[in-house]
């Protein structure tokens, strides 16, 4: 939106800040709003800090829903909403879902008449790098040799299934490298950099920025069904999935009926001798197989096609 002359803010809770502090980098403004508040409330805060209307506003919560859109209503030219689950009102003028598998008549009784629905993973908003280095990283598959792993479940602190899924690279006596990535620093990462013994070389990253780069070079990644599972097709990169939230599941079904992953299950449930059978069971043919599946899936270029709707669906209410 920027790159098409936009001015773009972010309207977020008092702490994402903290957690996300690109956020004041990646805008040209940001404004804070107590969650805490009913709806209607966040609603009126968000005209008066606003200072003026707001031509597009783009409600991404799971929290919020059509009480909130309308009561947004009166400030905005068009309301976009981003949804992956199809359980609630909105009362947008188009709503984009890029799960696998969804169909736009799952919002038929969810949507006010005239809102644009439009699904799939052609609208994964993936940062551009993404993109840029696709063709990169295709090429580079049909030399794969599995010498570089990584584990990545997002944000989420499931240290007990990181520890077993490092537990069962070990046990499956894989001998390269070994990344796992983390969203933030937690009492995991110390225990894992105490780990001696493991036939790998062991690395962990925290709060990385440069994911499209490592995933460049990494041959098979243990990974969620969120957001991330995109990245990783995008880059054709095979994947073992694990559920971590239960959002995914449509996501994860899709994924797996297409071939694109290796369905290790949910989170909870997932033990080392699982991830050993699964690294004894897939074959360097299957695993090609599966990251040319999964580059079928997504090329990177949901943002700019995602970005480009929005702007039409603006011209053409105004």
């Amino acid at each position: 939106m920027r790159e098409a002359g936009w001015r773009t803010v972010f309207a977020t809770d008092l702490v994402s800040p903290n957690f996300v502090p690109e956020l004041a980098d990646e805008a040209d403004g940001l404004l804070l709003i107590d969650t805490g508040e009913s709806v209607d409330e966040q609603a009126t805060r968000l005209k008066e800090i606003a200072a003026g209307s707001i031509q597009v506003l783009v409600v991404d919560h799971y929290g919020l829903d059509a009480r909130f859109e309308q009561a947004c209503r009166p400030m905005v030219d068009i309301l976009v909403a981003l949804d992956d689950l199809a359980d609630r009102p909105r009362d947008a003028d188009l709503l984009f879902d890029t799960a696998l598998g969804r169909n736009g008549s799952d919002y038929t009784d969810l949507v006010p008449q005239g809102c644009s629905v439009l699904t799939g993973p052609d609208y994964a908003l993936l940062a551009p790098q993404f993109a840029r280095m696709r063709p990169a990283s295709l090429q580079r598959r049909d030399r794969l040799n599995l010498a570089r792993l990584m584990i990545s479940l997002g944000g989420v602190d499931a240290g007990p299934v990181l520890e077993r899924l490092v537990d069962g690279l070990a046990q499956a006596e894989y001998s390269g490298w070994l990344t796992v990535v983390l969203g933030c620093d937690m009492a995991v990462a110390g225990r894992l950099r105490e780990r001696t013994g493991d036939p790998f070389t062991l690395e962990v990253a925290i709060a990385v920025r440069d994911m499209a780069e490592r995933l460049l070079v990494t041959d098979l990644v243990v990974g969620a069904g969120g957001s991330s599972a995109w990245e990783r097709c995008a880059l054709g990169v095979p994947t073992l999935l694990v559920v971590t939230a239960h959002n995914q599941d449509l996501i994860t079904k899709g994924l797996a009926r297409a071939g694109a992953v290796y369905l290790l299950g949910w989170h909870e449930e997932v033990d080392a001798n699982q991830i050993a059978a699964a690294m004894a069971s897939l074959t360097r043919e299957a695993l090609l197989a599966m990251g040319a599946r999964a580059a079928q899936v997504c090329d990177g270029e949901g943002a700019r096609r995602t970005a480009q709707q929005i702007i039409t669906t603006y011209q053409r209410a105004t």
